[in-house]
């Protein structure tokens, strides 16, 4: 470390602000995953695998005759 306290209050500064950063950055992902896990952001259709697009259609098909009977 230099021996001007000025150099080393910057470099706390700038390490505060790094961390600063970082759990900033690690709130907004972690909402973002959590909007995501409970089906608030959509996901873009390429991304759906077929398996649950096919269930998905079949459920609204089912969805749709019982509404048809009653």
């Amino acid at each position: 470390m230099s021996t001007d306290p000025d150099d080393d209050m910057h470099v706390a500064g700038a390490v505060l602000i790094f961390v600063l950063l970082v759990l900033i950055g690690a709130l907004v992902g972690a909402t973002l995953y959590r909007m995501a896990n409970h089906g608030r952001v959509r996901r873009p259709a390429h991304l759906v695998p077929q398996a649950e697009m096919q269930q998905k259609e079949e459920l609204m098909r089912q969805q749709e005759t019982r509404a048809a009977r009653n």
